[in-house]
């Protein structure tokens, strides 16, 4: 009866210390899901690699390797996906280097290794060639001279098998067919554009395998991780058919501590070293820093979350208790514009004190950018005579600012220390139950998708990155802020006086009998 515990144990094997005297890293990972097969072509592909190199395979490169290799009792790969994730520097190139030599040499594979930087493909499609090169009856099978140019290289056996390392790009996998092995090194920055165009090229293999190697992701610095995160959440639910290893040492354990060092680098005392971690270390004097050395020492990563999968910040039944449809308003008014990342969309919110202490936040247009959004935004100004107009500055719909300017309006606009102002204050008083709406829809749905993007200077804003439409949330920011700003003084918005224009096609909440502000 197949046991896993045991399994582990086979594959993961302390280091002979006669082989091995120095090395006192971890072999077996942290988080780990496998799958039972044969690993008939493991124990040859370790075998070539003995004959072919003098440098010993370390215990956790063996066992990898292995796993990377195993056949189910049908013939297939037992983990057609395969996620591999360590900290830098312990040596897992080489583990892929021996996959790769022998899908060549034995499998007679079509493969693509991709990688984010030229310099680690080049070492490694060198490296390869050089230990092929190095056997005279491997040597004799090249059908043609290898070939090695800036961002790709090239590799041709007489039976048919191929290698290509190449730099990522949208069209990596174009002319590519039968595409039986797909690695993506360095995957904390792949995304979709990548993957898609060599997707395909995939499905003509009878029994096509992908592998995803990196070191541990760090959302502040790498905004593409979500590909590496969706893989490695599939490994973690040990979803069937999916290789999944990752050395890291746990939070509790301390970062300055060699047993820590040792637990999450599987190759220290050979390639990582004391004097090696310590260096990084000592720099790492900062919040920033020793977050920075936790996901590439430690393995620690900071995993981007996708925005349909974090939870409201402002939650529904707050939102929804602070609903009036009929709210008694005074004082001057605000406006702000927000439009979508893709430009398609625009919102245009107002914001009002109302005689119960609370300020009222209005959505008074929400539909597509057309020719007459200016006409209508210019025509609300002039009916409303509001306070200040506000529009973000790295909001899309800072390009109306030129046109708004023309028809004599102009508007203010927020840098980032603002828009963290904004968006805090906006927080704050919503979850204290100041503010106020006439329960629109299409604003409560903006409120529940809004989920907030960390700022380099500290604060937060509203993330307009996700899958959600926030504008509206964003234009009631805005507005809030203009109001709480300017609320006391006018602000040279309304230069000229124009008569009122149509909507420009969108959805009018004055038509929806929503409007209290006057839209």
């Amino acid at each position: 009866m197949y046991s896993l515990d045991s399994d582990l144990a086979e594959l993961f094997s302390a280091p002979d210390p006669v082989v091995f005297p120095t090395l006192s890293g971890r072999q077996r990972p942290h988080h780990v899901s496998l799958w039972p097969g044969d690993d008939t072509h493991g124990h040859k592909a370790i075998a070539l690699a003995g004959r072919l190199s003098p440098q010993p395979i370390m215990p956790w490169q063996r066992g990898n390797l292995r796993c990377l290799l195993r056949r189910n009792p049908e013939g297939a790969w037992t983990h057609p996906d395969a996620v591999l994730i360590c900290p830098r520097q312990n040596g897992k190139s080489e583990i892929l280097l021996l996959r790769c030599l022998y899908g060549l040499c034995v499998l007679g594979e079509k493969i693509l290794y991709t990688v984010q930087r030229w310099d680690t493909g080049k070492e490694l499609h060198t490296r390869l060639v050089a230990l092929i090169g190095a056997s005279a009856s491997l040597r004799r099978r090249f059908a043609s001279a290898p070939t090695l140019s800036q961002g790709r290289g090239t590799i041709k056996l007489t039976n048919g098998a191929q290698m290509v390392t190449s730099t990522r790009s949208a069209d990596v996998g174009r002319g590519i067919t039968k595409l039986d092995l797909l690695v993506y090194d360095e995957a904390y920055n792949l995304d979709l554009s990548a993957t898609s165009a060599v997707d395909y090229a995939q499905m003509a293999a009878p029994d096509p395998q992908t592998i995803y190697t990196s070191s541990a992701v760090n959302a502040e610095q790498h905004p593409k991780g979500f590909v590496l995160a969706d893989m490695r959440a599939a490994g973690l639910a040990r979803a069937e058919g999916v290789y999944f290893a990752e050395y890291m040492a746990p939070e509790h354990l301390p970062h300055d501590a060699v047993t820590t060092w040792e637990y999450a680098n599987p190759s220290y005392g050979i390639i990582q070293t004391a004097a090696k971690m310590q260096k990084p270390l000592r720099k790492a004097t900062t919040k920033a820093g020793l977050i920075a050395f936790g996901v590439e020492a430690l393995g620690r990563g900071v995993w981007p979350v996708r925005t349909e999968h974090r939870p409201a910040l402002i939650p529904a039944e707050v939102w929804g208790g602070m609903a009036d449809p009929a709210p008694t308003l005074t004082g001057p008014r605000a406006i702000a514009v927000d439009m979508t990342p893709d430009r398609r969309v625009v919102s245009i919110v107002a914001a009002v004190w109302t005689t119960a202490g609370r300020v009222h936040v209005e959505l008074g247009y929400h539909g597509p950018r057309a020719p007459g959004t200016v006409g209508y935004l210019v025509s609300v100004v002039a009916r409303l005579d509001p306070c200040v107009l506000v529009i973000d500055a790295a909001s899309p719909a800072a390009s109306l600012t030129g046109d708004l300017l023309a028809a004599g309006v102009e508007a203010t606009l927020t840098g980032t220390a603002q828009m963290a102002q904004a968006t805090g204050d906006f927080y704050d008083k919503a979850m204290a139950g100041l503010l106020a709406h006439t329960g629109d829809p299409v604003l409560a749905e903006a409120v529940e998708g809004a989920v907030k993007r960390d700022l380099p200077g500290g604060g937060w804003a509203w993330d307009r990155k996700g899958v959600n439409v926030i504008s509206p949330v964003v234009a009631a920011t805005l507005a809030l802020w203009g109001l709480i700003t300017f609320g006391t003084r006018t602000a040279p918005v309304q230069q000229l006086v124009h008569r009122a224009a149509a909507s420009p096609g969108g959805r009018h909440h004055g038509e929806a009998n929503l409007a209290v502000v006057g839209f």
